[in-house]
């Protein structure tokens, strides 16, 4: 077993089945029994558990031997291609964001929740990044607010920042702070923003929000 094979969360343990490595075997952390079991079509090459959220929105997101990355709602048992030819992924330290490598690309999703409410808003929160210092099957070693560290075939380590307006909205967000988190949505005015507070707002039953959102995205049907 390696570090690819094993993940934890507050809650719960998941390690890859030594007899099938298509499916995930996860474990309680109180007590140690054995909850469930998760399985994919293809072999699992690597998982990672978000760290953030309550065990209702307990995400684990793999990367298959197609080099596809997955995401599953593990409460439901139910998955979403994220993205293709996936290189590494990694789970925010403290907020429900994750970033992954592909295509020599660092792409940020704001709001993975969105995947499983309106899958054109998840995309629509997401941000592209060129990667120019670092090869094409580099590793993301750590992810901890907006500060990415990848490593690079050779060993040496790259550091980079993603946007922070993504965090700072989360951190509004979190605190109740729809108002505030709005104006800066509309200060920055990307689109990103506009679908992170628009699914923070649907989840959070927050209308006047989502409202605003959708109609800065022009989605005049879910306006009305």
């Amino acid at each position: 077993m390696n570090k690819n094979h094993i993940a934890i969360s507050n809650d719960i343990l998941i390690i890859l089945d030594s007899n099938n490595n298509k499916v995930l075997r996860i474990f309680d952390i109180k007590d140690g029994s054995s909850t469930k079991t998760i399985t994919h079509s293809m072999e699992i090459l690597k998982f990672e558990l978000n760290q953030v959220s309550t065990s209702l929105e307990r995400k684990v997101t793999i990367i298959d031997s197609n080099k596809d990355c997955w995401m599953n709602l593990i409460n439901k048992d139910e998955w979403f291609k994220v993205n293709t030819m996936v290189d590494s992924m990694k789970w925010n330290n403290k907020y429900d964001v994750l970033c992954l490598i592909s295509d020599n690309s660092i792409i940020t999703y704001s709001y993975p929740n969105l995947a499983f409410l309106d899958s054109n808003l998840f995309y629509m929160a997401s941000t592209n990044e060129k990667l120019y210092d670092a090869d094409k099957n580099c590793d993301i070693l750590s992810f901890n607010s907006e500060k990415v560290t990848l490593r690079r075939q050779d060993g040496a380590h790259v550091h980079m920042s993603i946007s922070s307006y993504g965090i700072l909205i989360w951190n509004m967000c979190n605190k109740g702070q729809w108002d505030k988190a709005t104006k800066v949505c509309r200060m920055i005015n990307e689109k990103y923003l506009w679908a992170t507070i628009a699914g923070m707002g649907l989840s959070a039953k927050e209308l006047l929000p989502v409202q605003t959102a959708f109609a800065q995205l022009e989605d005049i049907d879910k306006v009305l």
